[in-house]
């Protein structure tokens, strides 16, 4: 058997940041890239040629050779290779397997890979009993005819790619991890196997255990795994050398650094990185979903509703169109449509983490809190450090009244984002339920320190004195709020209405009619802030009178 050379890739730019030599980059990328069109990887053919078109301001070296075509049945490779994009994978193999070269045997390998998926019905839940054993039947036929090629051929990255993904298949995650190690060991360009890596990579200790050679193209999987297991800054750090080392033009960098921001709540930083990416590249529909949910949260609704004809005009039948069309019902309030769409979403990619978490959320806005929950198990079992989906089990279960439940799922969405507020604020509120008053308060007191986001921790604060007679304290609390608040929060209308109360028992009627008047511009306190308006003038009349008598006597006693 034949031994694969890799030598034209294998030394390709090990360098630290300060060395990045752009020349050898690029020219390794445009090689690499052929060599992907070659095998039907062309996922990793359209990254490195964005990343190549990133880099338009550095030329290549154009002394290195080209890629060498083999010689031997290149007439039979090229009919594989040609009706390998045109799904007709078992009609490659057929041609490709007589013959004996390094592309031909891979681009076997994988038509007969593709070809098991491609057969295997949608919903995988439904298959039968025969169905199941015959599938993964072939793919372990599959496995060993890989492991046999391996033994011969230790080097071959690209087997070693195509092993990992069949171990993901039978579930076997430990020996795909080792396999995706080892691939992009022997060729570090291979973005594919970089990304199944890191959507293995759940936890800082998996992370951390990774054998991993030094290699400008691990900083892009660091990059993306950082942020995946929620180690923002250190994402950002690695996001921002890149960019400024060589890749500034890069959509992808750009884009991931504009999630991380989201990650942050960072949304003014997010929305111009966006808004930037699609001027440059308008119809680029990667990470178009992330910028949807920007918009939706920040209540854009013309824009949004722009972004969803867009995307839909550019290509209806991917994952990230129905996200973001999904978004724009939701914004509308219909909830049965937005679900609908989620859920086409994930038909399109089964692995789509944020159509899942979404169609959860919509499930509980109609109520369905078993199909919420269903929806976040399914995102649990594919992400465990995902906060969303275990904030999003809390939240249901706190619907169903059950706030024990929702207090265990609150505590793993706050260990996997420690100083995110509204977790905090979640867990607060939960305490507060249950009367464990004390862990309420120190939930509350931390999200202050770590970013109130709209106030809502000072209001539970202003809440639990209340509770506990602090009347003091609630009233500083609840002053402070009305500084902070939003005039269209229910917790500012609150505010008003308690200090009111507050200072009409304190006899400053001056500062109880301020408060009580501006009860009267809030929908939920304008009836009560009628009423304390009309008490407050008959306890000043009152004590107006007293205070006229005392001094008439007063009077009365001097002239004696």
């Amino acid at each position: 058997m034949y031994q694969l050379n890799i030598s034209t890739f294998d030394n390709i730019e090990d360098s630290s940041f300060n060395s990045y030599n752009l020349q050898a980059i690029k020219t390794s990328i445009r090689k690499f890239s052929v060599e992907c069109g070659l095998r039907g990887l062309y996922k990793t053919k359209k990254w490195l040629a964005e990343l190549n078109y990133s880099l338009d301001n550095v030329t290549a070296d154009e002394t290195v050779t080209e890629v060498e075509i083999d010689a031997e049945g290149y007439e039979t490779f090229l009919m594989a290779n040609c009706l390998f994009p045109l799904h007709e994978y078992a009609r490659g193999s057929y041609f490709v397997k007589s013959v004996n070269t390094e592309r031909s045997t891979f681009l076997n390998f994988y038509c007969m890979f593709k070809m098991l998926e491609q057969n295997k019905p949608m919903d995988f839940t439904d298959m039968n009993t025969t169905t199941k054993w015959d599938y993964f039947s072939c793919l372990k036929k599959l496995n060993e005819m890989l492991q046999n090629h391996l033994s011969e051929n230790i080097r071959d990255g690209f087997t070693y790619y195509l092993k990992g993904l069949v171990s993901v298949k039978l579930g076997s995650r430990n020996a795909a991890m080792d396999c995706f190690c080892k691939a992009v060991h022997h060729l570090p360009l291979l973005w594919e196997a970089w990304d199944e890596l890191s959507n293995l990579v759940n936890d800082r200790i998996t992370l951390s255990k990774l054998n991993l050679r030094s290699h400008w193209m691990k900083e892009f999987f660091l990059s993306q795994t950082y942020a995946k297991i929620q180690r923002n800054d250190e994402a950002l750090n690695t996001l921002w050398a890149l960019h400024d080392n060589g890749f500034s033009k890069s959509h992808f960098l750009l884009s991931r650094i504009a999630a991380v921001y989201h990650n942050r709540r960072d949304v003014g930083e997010a929305l111009n990185l966006f808004k930037r990416m699609q001027s440059e590249d308008p119809y680029r529909i990667e990470d178009l979903d992330t910028y949807s949910n920007l918009l939706y949260v920040s209540d854009m609704k013309k824009e949004l509703a722009h972004l969803a004809h867009h995307v839909f005009s550019i290509n209806r039948y991917t994952a990230q169109a129905c996200c973001v069309v999904g978004n724009y019902f939701s914004m509308r309030g219909d909830h049965a449509k937005s679900a609908a769409y989620f859920q086409r979403a994930v038909k399109l990619n089964s692995n789509y983490m944020s159509a899942l978490i979404l169609r959860g959320h919509e499930f509980m806005e109609m109520k369905n809190t078993r199909g919420a929950i269903t929806s976040y198990r399914d995102a649990v079992a594919m992400n465990p450090q995902d906060y969303r989906a275990w904030y999003g089990f809390g939240q249901t279960y706190e619907i169903l009244k059950m706030p024990f439940y929702s207090l265990h799922y609150y505590k793993r969405a706050q260990l996997i984002r420690p100083d995110d507020s509204l977790m905090l604020i979640a867990l607060g509120e939960v305490f507060e339920k249950l009367n464990r008053f004390g862990e309420a308060m120190r939930c509350y007191k931390r999200a202050r320190n770590v970013g109130d986001i709209d106030s809502l921790a000072l209001s539970g604060l202003a809440r639990l004195f209340t509770e506990l007679n602090e009347e003091e304290e609630a009233a500083g609390a609840y002053k402070q709020l009305v500084k902070e608040g939003s005039a269209f929060n229910k917790e500012y209308a609150d505010a008003h209405r308690y200090l009111a109360y507050h200072h009409l028992k304190l006899s400053q009627f001056h500062l109880a009619f301020q408060f009580a008047q501006l009860c009267l511009n809030f929908e939920e306190t304008k009836e009560e802030g009628k009423a304390l308006l009309k008490e407050i003038a008959t306890r000043r009349e009152l004590e107006e009178c007293k205070n006229f008598d005392t001094q008439s006597v007063s009077n009365n006693l001097f002239q004696i």
